[in-house]
């Protein structure tokens, strides 16, 4: 069944992406927000007003959510119903370390040997504790580990604040982790046995790192070092970072291992004035703990930033310290299983609307074709009936010019045969004998026939030259002859004018 489980598991895994993780610190003065985006730091802070949180404990939690909702409303603007995952940063007020060390076992008895252990060191009862540890060294015969202790309702109240405002937290651990986290990413610095001293304004914290891993971790807030007096006065300031100093030194040279190399300090707006303090301590080789990378954003950010960085170490399954009541294996594939619906969820959609898309793209074209196969037929269709109309109209004209000119050639028949009967007629009262008479199509006609006489006939000739519809009247003498009878015939040539 397990094999089955961890198989789910590793498809799950490959099929959906990893998850994004910031890193949230959450301390009494304020809510910091960083992510690691491709190399760059997106980041966003909220200050809050004294008294929401005291000592790292929630005081006012409504005031809380209403301050983690503005923070959400700048990461995710517009999308507050968004789960944002980060690694939740406790202040160092509420938590207790320890070292201890643990033969050399195997890794799946490690965790037994290593819970036991915790319990009986735990400064807290083990019922109210949250607990975790992380290695932090190996000799031939023991493995050393850091412990983490902090109350279990303070985890639980800031876990249920941050899911009332949709931040879920995949760890909790605190600020000292996330510095020498860092703090292994600087070229430059000591790594064997470094003190480093963060000033901030809930207090001082001293973290000791070894071979570049978190060794111990102390704070002391101001609260607990102004006590009764008014104010912390420089007085009490100097000496307060020096008493601590060598007491955390000694420390070091009696559980690490020898002398601090050097102090790496954070303490924004006050480089110089603890320099001078640090300087006074003989043998005290200190600097100002700078990572050029992120020197924009200054010291404040440095363990959020970080926190941030606890994503990688997530998703290699690398075991490290978490105070929450979730493990890191079960956050992860919640999560992963989460987008792996959500991926799916979104392939299927996209193909479904790719598909929607190409469907409705093809109805568009269909419908565009078919207009403009109509559009076309209708052109072709009114383009023939013009067509049709055009050569009806020809031929309609072509009819109608026929018309025209049989209906002239009528009228001229008609009026040329009026001129032939008044030849006749001219014939007949003039003593003429008309024996033929023709007529061409230009309207040419000739006349032969007979008269009585020779001054008759050329008296008829005269007669139907005045004719006004007549012209090119013409009796050549050589077509007049006089007959054995003394009849006298002619051929008389004339045009009717048109």
């Amino acid at each position: 069944m397990g094999k089955i489980k961890n198989g789910f598991q590793e498809l799950i895994k490959k099929l959906s992406s990893d998850p994004e993780v910031g890193g949230l610190e959450i301390r009494d003065l304020s809510l910091q927000y960083a992510n690691i985006k491709k190399g760059k730091v997106e980041n966003f802070s909220v200050r809050l007003p004294q008294g929401v949180m005291e000592e790292g404990i929630i005081k006012e939690r409504e005031k809380l959510v209403e301050y983690l909702l503005q923070l959400h409303d700048m990461i995710a603007p517009k999308e507050r119903g968004r789960v944002i995952k980060v690694t939740t940063s406790l202040q160092a007020s509420i938590i207790y370390t320890q070292s201890f060390k643990i033969p050399l076992v195997a890794q799946e008895k490690m965790e037994e040997s290593a819970s036991l252990n915790l319990q009986v060191i735990s400064p807290i009862e083990a019922e109210k504790a949250c607990m975790s540890w992380q290695k932090i060294g190996e000799a031939q015969t023991e493995q050393e580990l850091l412990g983490a202790f902090v109350e279990k309702k303070s985890v639980m109240d800031i876990q249920k604040t941050l899911d009332e405002a949709n931040f879920y937290p995949v760890v909790f651990e605190f600020s000292a982790l996330g510095i020498a986290r860092l703090l292994k990413t600087l070229e430059g610095v000591s790594k064997e046995r470094a003190l480093v001293l963060e000033i901030s304004p809930e207090g001082m914290d001293f973290l000791i790192v070894k071979n570049g891993e978190l060794y111990f971790d102390y704070f002391v807030s101001w609260k607990k070092i102004q006590k009764e007096s008014p104010q912390i006065t420089q007085e009490m300031f100097e000496e307060n970072i020096t008493r601590e100093v060598r007491k955390v030194s000694n420390f070091a040279l009696n559980r690490v291992g020898g002398n601090i190399d050097e102090v790496l300090y954070l303490a924004p707006g006050m480089e110089a004035q603890v320099q001078a303090i640090l300087e006074k301590n003989p043998g005290v080789k200190a600097k100002p703990l700078v990572f050029p990378e992120h020197a924009s954003l200054g010291p404040t950010w440095y363990a959020t930033i970080g926190s941030a960085l606890r994503r990688d170490s997530l998703l290699k399954k690398e075991q490290g310290i978490n105070l929450g009541p979730e493990t890191l294996e079960k956050a992860l594939f919640e999560e992963r299983l989460v987008n792996f619906g959500r991926m799916w969820r979104n392939i299927i959609a996209t193909t479904l609307g790719a598909f929607l898309l190409l469907y409705g793209a093809l109805a568009v074209a269909l419908v565009a074709q078919s207009k403009e196969a109509d559009l076309r037929l209708g052109e072709f269709t009114t383009q023939n009936r013009k067509l049709e109309l055009e050569a009806l109209e020809h031929r309609a004209n072509e009819f109608n010019s026929l018309v025209r000119y049989i209906g002239k050639i009528k009228e001229e028949k008609r009026d040329k045969s009026l001129m032939l009967k008044k030849i006749l007629e001219l014939a007949d009262n003039n003593g003429v004998f008309i024996n033929s008479l023709t007529i061409n199509k230009e309207g040419n006609v000739q006349v032969t026939g007979s008269g009585a006489s020779h001054n008759t006939v050329v008296s008829f000739k005269g007669i139907v030259a005045k004719e006004s519809d007549v012209e090119k009247v013409e009796l050549p003498l050589s077509r007049i002859t006089v007959s054995e009878d003394n009849a006298v015939t002619f051929a008389l040539s004339l045009k009717i004018k048109d």
